[in-house]
C-alpha cells in the first residue's frame, strides 16, 4: 500500500477511534466507599503521583490525548516532524491522573486492572517510539509506528471502556 493510501486509512481509523473515544466525567459512576490505600497500585501505572498538583480529571486526560492524537495526524499530513514529535511526547508524558478518579477507574476494573495497566503501558510504549522514530525523520516509520500506537488505543478502548462504564 502507498504512502498516501496508508495515511488516508490511518486518519479514517483515527477518526473512528476518536468518535468511539468520546469520554464522560468518570465521576459521575463513582462509588462512595473507593479506598485509597492502593498507592503502589497506582504508581504502577507508570503516570507519576496521582495525589500531585499536575494531576487531572481521566476526562481531561483523555481530552488532551485525543488532542494530541489528532495533532500527530496533522503533523503527518504536513510533513510536520516537530509536531509529531511534540505531540508523541505530549502522550507519553501526560499529567498524572488525579487519585480519585484512578481509584474509581481500578475499582471498576476490578480484576482486569493489570491487564489494562499492561494495555495502557502499551500505548505509552508506542508513543514514546513514535517520539523517537519522528527525530529520524523517516515518514513510513513515523506512520507504521503512528498505526501501532492507534491499535494499542484502539485495544484499549474495545477491552476496557465498556467496563468503566464510560461512553
Amino acid at each position: 500500500m502507498n504512502m498516501i493510501n496508508k495515511i488516508t486509512h490511518l486518519g479514517l481509523f483515527v477518526f473512528s477511534v476518536m468518535l468511539v473515544a468520546s469520554c464522560e466525567d468518570m465521576r459521575e459512576n463513582r462509588h462512595e466507599n473507593v479506598s485509597h490505600s492502593d498507592d503502589t497500585a497506582q504508581r504502577a501505572h507508570g503516570h507519576g503521583d496521582a495525589s500531585g498538583e499536575n494531576a487531572k480529571s481521566v476526562v481531561c486526560i483523555m481530552q488532551a490525548l485525543n488532542r494530541s492524537t489528532h495533532e500527530i495526524t496533522d503533523g503527518i499530513i504536513l510533513n510536520d516532524f516537530a509536531k509529531i514529535e511534540a505531540s508523541s511526547y505530549a502522550i507519553a508524558h501526560h499529567d498524572p491522573i488525579a487519585k480519585d478518579d484512578l481509584d474509581a477507574l481500578f475499582e471498576a476494573l476490578g480484576p482486569r486492572k493489570d491487564a489494562f495497566i499492561t494495555c495502557d503501558k502499551k500505548v505509552h510504549d508506542a508513543a514514546v517510539l513514535l517520539n523517537d522514530v519522528a527525530k529520524t525523520k523517516k515518514m513510513e516509520e513515523v506512520v507504521d509506528t503512528y498505526a501501532d500506537m492507534i491499535e494499542a488505543v484502539a485495544s484499549c478502548h474495545r477491552d476496557f471502556k465498556p467496563t468503566t462504564g464510560q461512553s
